[in-house]
């Protein structure tokens, strides 16, 4: 076998090993990825879980800005004749 052919073989038996090294890479990846899942579980386990305090809404009564009349119609699509903005970024379409 001339040193052509032994570099050539070579590469042909590198290039068939990709997918081999591939394969380990992605289930490597899998593996942390799981592992990762698994210590995050572990370290929320013992703390407190979420709840959330009843109150009652109370909506800002501060009238910013009123705007009226750009309306469009578009292909038979109507849009809003106007809005209204409040004080805590609470709109309301009229």
């Amino acid at each position: 076998m001339s040193p052509a052919d032994k570099n050539l073989a070579k590469q042909y038996r590198l290039r068939a090993a990709i997918p081999k090294y591939v394969k380990f890479g992605t289930i490597a990846a899998i593996g942390v990825a799981l592992l990762v899942v698994a210590i995050g579980f572990y370290r929320e386990r013992s703390k407190a879980s979420f709840r959330l305090k009843g109150e009652h809404a109370q909506l800002s009564k501060d009238v910013i800005a009123e705007v009226n009349g750009y309306g469009t119609a578009l292909l038979g699509i109507v849009n809003g004749q106007g809005a209204v903005d409040f004080g805590q970024n609470n709109a309301h379409e009229k």
